[in-house]
């Protein structure tokens, strides 16, 4: 994996909704610090080793500059590194992945070399600190693509509020995850519409991150007494990380996000994915949710029941029709062997 282009890509994605070019500057040290690797491996200059370390923190700060911008809603420049860093321990504001990285980073190699000027560093040190903050940055940047969509969502969103939903029953109460999935369904279909203006045209696959953020917003527009958690941790297993659970008071439910259409893979992929979260996290029932580039309009709801410790639970697949009524044909005997009951609700804008 080239970390350098996942960071172009990521900052492309950043580029839609605000400004990128401080992000490019930290970009561009992390290339320098490549150069100076490169020179100290190929001309045996062990001084440009320490230059690699100098960049590497440019770089690092100047990320930690642009996040606390987004997610604080200040100006960085006002601000020195300290007061930044203080800013961003003290308010919670960095994800767990993200403080991991950064207190790693700040403790390895930005506070001997800030702090004592007789180090020097090898080669392998070198390395890892090239390594360490460009992982950083492309983590830190995921999380700033989040933000900023978020709020560009709710901008557009205060523009064109969202049409009323008249594709849930008023008259027969529903369950909370059978509204959040209607939502859903509704986020795909102004994501068409958008898609379909010239102003909301974009080029280019949007990341999940940048999904996660317009999903947030749309959703915290259209039911402003929902609650939504990022990532929380299911159980001690780190690999159980929902993207998002949305709660209402009591109600709560689990929700993963594929930036992508379906395919039969990713059906068997994200339904094992939510099994385990709904049973490890003792929900009744969970969504996944297919928000393909572009949107659709024609939504497929499949409902989905199957039972783990003793209790019945609930799978909802929130996807395109048009996109998905081959699978569903394809997997029937993955349907029955995984469930004893399954039924799929389709509606469509006019």
């Amino acid at each position: 994996m080239d970390l350098l282009d996942r960071l172009r890509s990521r900052t492309n994605d950043l580029a839609r909704t605000t400004d990128v070019e401080g992000v490019r500057a930290a970009i561009r040290h992390i290339q320098a610090a490549e150069r100076h690797y490169q020179r100290a491996s190929e001309e045996g200059d062990e001084e440009a080793l320490n230059d690699v370390i100098y960049r590497t923190n440019q770089a690092f700060e100047g990320m930690l500059k642009e996040a606390f911008g987004v997610l604080s809603s200040s100006d960085g420049n006002k601000k020195s590194p300290y007061e930044i860093e203080k800013h961003l321990l003290e308010k919670n504001v960095l994800t767990e992945r993200v403080l991991v990285l950064f207190k790693n980073y700040r403790q390895e190699w930005r506070n001997p070399s800030t702090h004592n000027h007789l180090l020097f560093f090898d080669e392998q040190e070198a390395l890892l600190a090239i390594v360490s903050v460009s992982a950083f940055a492309n983590i830190l940047l995921d999380q700033i693509v989040e933000a900023e969509n978020f709020a560009a969502e709710q901008r557009m969103l205060a523009e064109t509020p969202p049409a009323i939903d008249t594709s849930v029953s008023t008259k027969v109460p529903q369950p909370f995850s059978y509204q959040v999935a209607h939502m859903l369904g509704r986020f795909a279909r102004s994501r068409h519409v958008a898609a379909m203006s010239e102003e909301g045209a974009a080029g280019g696959r949007q990341s999940e991150f940048a999904l996660v953020g317009q999903i947030s917003a749309f959703l915290k527009t259209v039911a402003p007494d929902i609650e939504i958690a990022r990532e929380p941790l299911l159980g001690e297993d780190r690999g159980l990380r929902p993207d998002i659970i949305v709660r209402r008071g009591t109600e709560s439910t689990v929700v993963e996000i594929k930036a992508t259409s379906p395919g039969s893979k990713s059906i068997m992929r994200g339904i094992e994915q939510l099994r385990a979260y709904v049973t490890v996290g003792d929900f009744s029932d969970g969504i996944l949710f297919f928000a393909s580039q572009g949107g659709y309009t024609d939504v497929s709801i499949l409902e989905m029941q199957f039972e783990t410790t003793g209790i019945s639970r609930t799978l909802r697949i929130v996807s395109s029709d048009a996109a998905s009524s081959t699978y569903w044909f394809e997997m029937s005997e993955y349907w029955q062997a995984m469930s004893a009951q399954a039924k799929v609700e389709v509606w469509s804008s006019t």
